[in-house]
């Protein structure tokens, strides 16, 4: 048993039937689009693309307050019901703007139908419904209510559904018939087609991966496609999703891309593609994602201040210091120590510029990123005593530096005043220390040996 939505003047409307004057027949402005089965899905979505869009003009033909046959590209689908729902599929353009109105569906006589639009991305996600509206919008074609209507402004390019299918819930009846009217601007007469080449891609030297144009698209019909690029090979430039094979060296190469429509206007586009070699990858920057390249670890002495002394004279200061790296590529799984010392001459509230490099121990290069594990230092201050008077402090940043990376830091190292032999004293006061350090990473040029 179907549902019917009540109606207030029904029975009014019984009575009167005789001086009821029952709609013409559609006004098309050209000849309908028929409707073809199986279009009950929107897999099986009948496509409009390539149907005669058009700007003649039609009474039945506009939004909600005015015609706008001859300033929209429109086109009118004859539907016919058979028990399933209806389903039309077109392209649009972002910010396209849309028309879909249904006219002669409620005629009060046989073949009449209530219908109900819905509006899908490809995906299947509702964007819009509609049941009911008000007859005077979509210009003439619907005498009752119960025609659907809906606009709507697509944000993104591609392709879209629209579904007829009857209230509530239920299939277009046998014998049912309508006229659904779709508008869409921005639809040329005969638009050119939009290419688009996808991208970025990435991919190893001498591997091969598919390059995408089925993003391009147009308006009236098929395209034709042709590939180029700048290094590398296509086994076919002629194909949608041709196989790209990269060169042997390394570096980043373009692809072109050229679609032409059916009446010859074309469009051009490029994509990226980065060819990487996987000694120079790290899988940690993410798939697709070429690293930095070679890098190498560099570490300096900057600054030495002398907050507080242990006695108050001037002395000499030197200093320790040992900074332990991991390499963050898991396919090696290195570690690098470098280890500096340097001296300076302070009293209380002096501040020396150093400006010393460390120096490495082992390797110093790394690829795309290297955490910096800890940092140890070790003060003595020569007071001219026995016993140097020393501090020695450590910290754990745990830092991820990328490759072209800055890091500067102060490390503050207390100093505990030592007697004869050694032994701490309480006779002198405890110092302070801090030291300013930076570590660069620096980009360089690949070098065999690291493999």
């Amino acid at each position: 048993m179907r549902i019917r939505k009540p109606r207030a003047f029904i029975a009014t409307l019984a009575m009167a039937t005789m001086f009821v004057v029952l709609p013409a027949a559609p006004a098309l402005a050209a000849d309908p689009v028929p409707e073809v089965e199986p279009n009950d899905s929107i897999a099986t979505a009948q496509n409009v693309d390539g149907e005669s869009w058009n700007l003649n003009y039609s009474p039945d033909i506009g939004d909600t307050s005015s015609n706008t046959s001859t300033t929209i590209p429109h086109i009118s689908i004859l539907g016919t019901g058979n028990n399933t729902f209806d389903y039309y599929s077109f392209t649009v353009a972002a910010g396209s703007f849309g028309i879909f109105d249904i006219d002669y569906g409620e005629t009060y006589g046989p073949g009449s139908v209530d219908t109900w639009l819905h509006l899908f991305d490809s995906s299947g996600v509702l964007l819009a419904s509609d049941d009911d509206s008000s007859t005077s919008w979509g210009a003439g074609g619907s005498v009752d209510s119960y025609d659907s209507y809906i606009e709507y402004t697509f944000a993104s390019a591609g392709t879209y559904v629209i579904r007829v299918r009857e209230y509530f819930d239920y299939p277009v009846p046998a014998g049912a018939t309508y006229t659904l009217q779709v508008s869409l601007d921005g639809r040329g007469l005969d638009q050119p087609p939009v290419a688009d080449a996808n991208g970025p891609y990435s991919v190893q030297f001498n591997e091969s991966i598919l390059l995408d144009g089925t993003g391009s698209y147009d308006f009236e019909g098929p395209l034709t496609y042709l590939w180029s690029v700048t290094g590398g090979s296509l086994d076919d430039p002629t194909l949608a999703q041709p196989t790209y094979t990269a060169p042997y060296e390394p570096g980043t190469y373009v692809a072109t891309l050229t679609v032409t429509d059916t009446a010859g206007a074309t469009d051009t586009t490029t994509g990226v593609i980065i060819v990487f070699d996987p000694i120079v990858y790290s899988p940690w920057t993410g798939p697709g994602v070429r690293s930095n390249g070679v890098c190498e670890i560099l570490m300096w002495w900057d600054n030495a201040h002398v907050v507080a002394d242990t006695d108050g004279d001037l002395d000499e200061w030197s200093v320790r210091g040992a900074a332990r790296f991991y390499d963050y590529d898991v396919t090696r799984d290195r570690e690098v120590s470098l280890t500096s010392s340097t001296s300076f001459d302070g009293d209380a509230s002096t501040s020396v510029v150093l400006e010393e490099q460390w120096r490495t121990d082992s390797w110093q290069q790394f690829v795309g990123i290297v955490r910096l594990d800890d940092i140890s230092l070790v003060v003595f201050e020569d007071d001219g005593r026995a016993g140097d008077d020393k501090g020695t402090m450590s910290v754990s940043p745990n830092e991820l530096i990328y490759c072209g990376d800055t890091v500067s830091m102060t490390l503050t190292v207390p100093v505990d005043p030592l007697g004869l032999r050694g032994r701490p004293t309480t006779k002198d006061a405890s110092g302070l220390i801090s030291i300013d350090l930076t570590i660069t990473t620096v980009p360089v040029t690949y070098r065999p040996f690291f493999r």
